[in-house]
């Protein structure tokens, strides 16, 4: 079936309601399986994004969560970013699970990737595992993030057939505490109360941050995490294609914070550990990481 892009709810063209170039530290490009999704295509994802003030998307590849191998999704992933490397930085999605994980890392980290997703739930890993442990470790050698999604798409919208059960904060935490080398970790598509749980159980120290894009309320839930986490640690997202991107920006609009706070979570946090120089191939180490086959 050929790809219909819809413009029924596009916003008009506009300025940054926020005052500053936004950046969308949560978006999907590509089709999902289970649900026709408007704007799969990059370029009607990304223009209709830049008409809500979204100048840089960090973008995974949403097949990628489904194919056996997601280097293959990720190679449509990764085109893009050096086509557009100004204006998108690509989260590439590592199975550990494969035999040749440690060769996929090596190119995409070679072709510019900014992170590295994991998705035990849909592709059958343990976090604590011990190809786990080892990817998280080579990660934090190059200080290239980690995110971790606790879910994808909203558990009422699955397929009653494939439903995928969202990780934890309990789990997410142990993972944390347990991992002996940490890079940077982006935990993403979280509602507000399991926020909560993560934040109040982070230390100072901990290098980790909390994607937006699912924190639909309550009134002055922004308020609350900024309070509980700090501004540095939480990131601006919207979920496109899955949601609406309009809301997420009246959102961060509207939460009573200050200039500064504002900002650092609708560009600063998300520019400091995705769009940096450490994919470009250029004075970077090899990674000594095993490849099989």
């Amino acid at each position: 079936m050929p790809e219909v892009e819809s413009d029924r709810f596009a916003i008009p063209s506009m300025p940054s309601p926020v005052g500053f170039p936004l950046v969308d530290a949560n978006a999907g490009v590509g089709h999902w399986p289970f649900r026709r999704l408007s704007r799969t295509n990059p370029a009607s994802l990304l223009g209709h994004l830049r008409r809500l003030g979204v100048q840089r998307v960090v973008l995974s590849s949403n097949a990628a969560a489904w194919y056996r191998d997601p280097s293959e999704a990720d190679a449509e992933l990764l085109r893009l970013r050096r086509e557009r490397p100004d204006t998108v930085a690509a989260v590439v999605t590592i199975s550990p699970v494969l035999p040749e994980w440690g060769r996929d890392l090596e190119r995409a980290l070679g072709e510019g990737a900014a992170g590295v997703r994991l998705l035990p739930h849909y592709q059958g890993f343990e976090l604590l595992s011990g190809p786990v442990l080892e990817l998280v470790s080579a990660l934090a050698d190059r200080r290239v993030p980690v995110v971790l999604p606790l879910r994808l798409e909203d558990e009422r919208h699955q397929h009653p057939a494939c439903v995928v059960r969202p990780l934890t904060p309990e789990s997410i935490l142990r993972w944390i505490e347990r991992l002996p080398n940490r890079p940077p970790i982006v935990l993403g598509t979280g509602r507000f109360e399991e926020w909560k749980k993560v934040g109040a159980a982070l230390k100072p120290e901990d290098d980790v941050y909390l994607d937006l894009s699912f924190v639909n309320g309550p009134d002055g839930a922004i308020e609350e995490l900024v309070s509980l986490v700090s501004a540095e640690r939480l990131l601006f997202g919207t979920r496109a294609p899955f949601a609406y991107a309009y809301p997420k920006v009246e959102q961060l609009l509207s939460a009573d914070i200050s200039p500064e706070e504002r900002r650092a979570i609708g560009a600063g946090n998300a520019l400091r550990l995705f769009f940096r120089s450490h994919g470009e191939g250029i004075g970077l180490p090899p990674l000594n990481l095993p490849v099989e086959g």
